[in-house]
């Protein structure tokens, strides 16, 4: 099992898998939903994170 920052698994049949990376599509909406929810929380205190790192 490979461990670290990187690696991210899933539950199948209770096992854990690493899960493939996302493809270039699937980051690039990601990208955009990112920005577009911080274009509109501007000079609001909130801002956005992502799941993957929340608070460094």
């Amino acid at each position: 099992m490979v461990t670290g920052r990187e690696a991210r698994y899933e539950l199948v049949d209770g096992e854990p898998v690493m899960m493939a990376g996302a493809n270039r599509r699937h980051d690039r909406i990601g990208r955009n939903t990112f920005r577009l929810i911080g274009n509109h929380l501007q000079g609001h205190r909130c801002q956005p994170c992502t799941a993957a790192r929340p608070w460094d």
